[in-house]
């Protein structure tokens, strides 16, 4: 595996083409176990993992971090406070799956929809 943190993300986030109720975690929790310092290596891992004070963090030293680049960190385990936290900040609902199937953070995305 050349990267990581891509892998894990890519386990992690549901497939745009099958949504949430598909796949499982098992592969990013073994892609997490193998490598623990991703836990706290970017903010979309930080997202995905709902760390809500590493989200935060990451904002707070930067608020680019909300429009950094990734193909998905909007997961069923994304809070509702680090959500917030993005959208707040900044970044983009653009290609982010609606109705998520998660009603907080649906309506958090439904008054920032473009």
């Amino acid at each position: 595996m050349s990267d990581p943190q891509a892998a894990f993300v890519e386990a992690a986030c549901a497939p745009r083409e099958s949504g949430h109720a598909s796949g499982t975690l098992e592969r990013a929790e073994a892609i997490l176990a193998a490598h623990p310092e991703l836990a706290s290596s970017d903010i979309h891992t930080a997202a995905i993992l709902g760390d809500d004070a590493a989200v935060r963090r990451f904002l707070e030293r930067d608020q680019a971090n909300a429009t950094a680049k990734s193909d998905s960190y909007w997961t069923e385990r994304c809070s509702r406070e680090s959500v917030k936290a993005l959208l707040d900040a900044g970044a983009s609902t653009s290609g982010v799956p609606f109705p998520s199937g998660h009603a907080a953070v649906d309506e958090l995305l439904r008054t920032h929809r473009p």
